[in-house]
């Protein structure tokens, strides 16, 4: 909230760097992200005006839009329906809008909650999109050797110390120091790993997923070093500690196109999971393949 001193000044503001305009993900309250775009907009340009904005969003009256902003007047699905085309918002960005606008304007509690956890979802389904999309512009690095992703889930569970010795011997199988040197410092360039304010590293996403669409070759040896490890885990790793099955199919090239895409949706669901646990003890890794017997 600002401050009456900050009000008070409004021509040093004029003079400073802009603010950076939030995200839409970062509000709970419509009017108040309103309210924060239109004066971003003002900061970038001392002529913009409500009449500006409400033409920007597709309202005929200035009046109608200040007013929505003051807590004056409510927005039907029509107007949200302009304001998300007239703030340029894609898919997640609309969804979240409309139902942090239903949530401020529900009329009891089951269905602000309600509205509340739809909220919740959207969010962390856009930053778990995010966060894949930021692999993918790194991914030939981050997934050229298998341990790169299994150390990066190991800081996550249990934290990581500095001895890159005792973290290297904590995988199965095991790898120098060197190496698993070589691997947090590449997980902290590509931004997958961080440290906190108290110096211990954290994770930026706690799931990472190589996406639907990936650089072939970026790719060839992480999945061939994986299915290497899974088929050792056949005789190394006892059966209650893994799981591993297959089927053989005769299916046209249409049901193969459709199991490709459940497959997609199914890993998709894992990545959540893994996502929402706060409990995990172990790093796992599971492959999925399918690929023709015949011609």
């Amino acid at each position: 909230m600002k401050s009456s001193a900050e009000k008070s000044q409004p021509e040093e503001r004029l003079g400073s760097i802009p603010p950076k305009r939030m995200s839409v993900f970062e509000f709970d309250d419509y009017r108040a992200y309103l309210r924060h775009y239109f004066e971003c907009a003002q900061a970038l340009n001392r002529r913009y005006s409500l009449r500006s904005f409400s033409d920007k969003l597709g309202f005929s009256s200035k009046d109608f839009i200040s007013r929505v902003m003051k807590g004056e007047k409510s927005l039907t699905p029509a107007s949200i329906a302009k304001i998300v085309g007239g703030l340029q918002f894609d898919e997640s960005e609309a969804a979240y809008f409309e139902a942090m606008v239903l949530f401020c304007q529900a009329s009891n509690g089951d269905e602000r909650e309600n509205y509340k956890k739809r909220m919740e979802e959207i969010t962390a389904t856009y930053r778990f999109t995010q966060q894949m999309l930021l692999t993918r512009a790194y991914q030939y690095e981050v997934y050229s050797h298998w341990y790169y992703s299994a150390i990066r889930s190991i800081i996550g569970m249990i934290g990581f110390d500095g001895d890159y010795d005792a973290l290297g011997a904590h995988l199965m199988p095991p790898i120098s120091g060197e190496q698993a040197r070589q691997a947090v410092d590449l997980l902290e360039r590509v931004g997958l790993i961080k440290k906190d304010a108290k110096g211990n590293w954290i994770l930026n996403n706690p799931a990472i997923s190589t996406g639907d669409k990936v650089i072939q070759q970026a790719f060839i040896n992480y999945h061939k070093e994986f299915i290497d490890l899974a088929k050792e885990s056949i005789t190394n790793v006892p059966s209650t500690e893994r799981n591993v099955s297959s089927v053989t199919l005769g299916i046209s090239e249409g049901s193969y196109k459709k199991i490709v895409k459940c497959i997609n949706e199914f890993r998709k669901k894992i990545s959540m999971i893994a996502n929402e646990d706060e409990d995990g003890g172990r790093v796992f890794q599971m492959n999925i393949q399918i690929f023709p017997l015949s011609k």
